[in-house]
């Protein structure tokens, strides 16, 4: 809670994001540290140091593609269709306004609208927040691209 006051951001998507950037920045890492390794040992450590450098190159593009907010918002309607509740459709509301066009296919606008309506029809779901939500997606969504 101490963390949704500091930031303004939902527990659960600052959580994302910060999971996401020590994605990113680990896969640097040893991107880099195995490039230097090859440099300093040239071919003796090649058995290493290749695994090494597509270890890094996957986790580097597994935390920079996640933080796309297209990814984000799919993460987050995933995760409030399975299990609604307030705290998922408040990351799912801060994914949606953290760009102001997000494009998603149909497949994924439909999970974006259902997952809405999963948490519309909770027994503990917040009206207000509800509406909130539908009309970001409304919005956020570009239409172009369904």
């Amino acid at each position: 809670m101490n963390e949704q006051q500091n930031t303004g951001l939902p527990l659960l998507y600052s959580n994302y994001l910060k999971t996401c950037r020590i994605l990113a920045v680990t896969g640097g890492v040893i991107l880099i540290a195995s490039l230097l390794l090859n440099e300093l040992l040239h071919l003796q450590a090649r058995g290493f140091v290749i695994p090494a450098v597509l270890i890094g190159i996957a986790i580097l593009l597994i935390g920079v593609t996640s933080l796309r907010p297209q990814n984000q918002v799919k993460a987050f309607s995933v995760h409030l269709y399975q299990k609604p509740s307030r705290e998922a459709a408040e990351a799912v509301l801060a994914a949606l306004q953290a760009s102001r066009a997000i494009r998603l296919g149909s497949r994924h606008y439909t999970i974006l609208m259902s997952a809405v309506q999963s948490y519309c029809s909770a027994p503990d779901s917040d009206p207000e927040l509800t509406e909130k939500l539908s009309a970001a997606a409304e919005q956020s969504v570009h239409k172009g691209f369904l």
